[in-house]
């Protein structure tokens, strides 16, 4: 058996079944290889490492003090073969082109990534997310609330797409959906908070029971599920949280407070998660859209039954029956799907994800104005000291 592993140190041992070529080079027994790069100082030994834990059955504590020990270095020989192959195919990139150390690194922590679990799945940016992934034969743990919404996907990747029936609301489900998840897949690399919906209401319009219902989706929700699988991710110390957001929280406009708060509650959370997270090597990502080519303006939103003649000119423009924006003119939301797995994917992810062009010109034009009025305001804001 052999597999081509692209972008990493050759090496090379005189040993004799051959298991992978690396560089271009033989590779021939991965007790050896681990050997080797742990006598090469510190950052050999974390390639080392790395590769080891790839090859660990499913179940298994990974011992990095047991990196050297043939038993660790000897799974059976039909997990060895499928890993080595999504190794290989991961690897097979033209996007990862570094060598050494940081080349496998980031294949452990982001290519090496085959379970995503993703809410929200039966429309919108969480569809076309899952089905980028399962396309490129990744894992997907595939959630809606109904699941014949989602049937196509599930029966079109076998093996790879797992259906769980989610509603994010519920506590007892998110405990169900993360734990069936675990025990079909072994476990949960990245976690994509997408389920939700907008609101647009001023105001003096919203109605206390539609905010409160808005929030346990949209903000509550999220962090269930992230209390949820962050168990694991703490456990195997790697990981990827990415939390939805909007454009929104940045322009607030007219008729979406009620949306910004939420968005902006999500956000605040996430920014001090990400905090507390980096240290133990699992990363935050908010993604912040604008308009896309999807159902949210449809049936993904909501607004106050009654409104107030006074907001006509403000929020009311913005009311479902009133609202001229049409969808077609958004971007293309397959190429954002694609632009998320990058972002996961990338050895520097960012705190913030802007998508869509528009998006990043609204974004800018913001922190300019916000630069522009503390600097006006700047001695007023300065003369409060003692």
């Amino acid at each position: 058996m052999s597999a081509s592993i692209i972008g990493t140190t050759a090496v090379l041992l005189n040993t004799v079944t051959l298991l992978a070529v690396v560089g271009g080079h033989e590779v021939t027994n991965l007790f050896e290889v681990t050997e080797v790069y742990a006598h090469k100082g510190d950052d050999w030994t974390m390639v080392a490492l790395s590769f080891t834990k790839l090859l660990t059955p499913p179940g298994e504590t990974w011992d990095p003090s047991k990196v050297r020990s043939r038993e660790r270095a000897r799974p059976c020989q039909c997990l060895f073969q499928d890993r080595l192959r999504s190794l290989g195919s991961r690897l097979r990139d033209p996007t990862c082109t570094s060598t050494g150390s940081s080349a496998l690194l980031h294949a452990d922590r982001t290519r090496h990534m085959p379970t995503w679990f993703i809410t929200g799945c039966s429309t919108g940016l969480g569809r076309h997310l899952a089905e980028a992934l399962l396309r490129a034969g990744n894992q997907v743990v595939v959630t809606a609330r109904n699941l014949r919404d989602v049937e196509d996907l599930l029966s079109r990747y076998p093996g790879h797409a797992y259906g769980v029936s989610l509603d994010v609301t519920d506590q007892a489900q998110i405990a169900e959906a993360v734990e069936s998840a675990i025990e079909r897949f072994g476990q949960i690399d990245v976690l994509v908070n997408n389920a939700g919906y907008g609101y647009r209401s001023a105001v003096e319009e919203g109605d206390p029971a539609d905010v409160e219902a808005l929030f346990a989706t949209n903000f509550f929700g999220p962090v269930n599920l992230i209390k949820a699988v962050l168990p694991g991710m703490r456990a195997r110390r790697r990981g990827v949280i990415v939390n939805i957001s909007s454009i929104a929280v940045r322009i607030t406009p007219a008729g979406s407070g009620y949306y910004a708060a939420v968005k902006g509650a999500l956000e605040g959370m996430s920014g001090s998660l990400r905090k507390e997270l980096e240290p133990l090597g699992i990363s935050v990502i908010v993604v912040e859209p604008g308009g896309f080519r999807t159902d949210f303006g449809g049936r993904s939103l909501k607004q106050s039954p009654e409104p107030i003649d006074d907001y006509a000119e403000t929020a009311g423009k913005r009311r479902k029956e009133n609202d001229t924006a049409h969808p077609s003119r958004g971007g293309d939301p397959a190429k954002a799907a694609q632009s998320m797995i990058t972002a996961v994917e990338s050895p520097n992810p960012p705190a913030v994800l802007v998508l869509g062009a528009p998006t990043v010109g609204m974004f800018r034009d913001e922190l300019d104005a916000r630069r522009a009025e503390l600097d006006a305001w700047e001695e007023v804001s300065s003369s409060t000291g003692m």
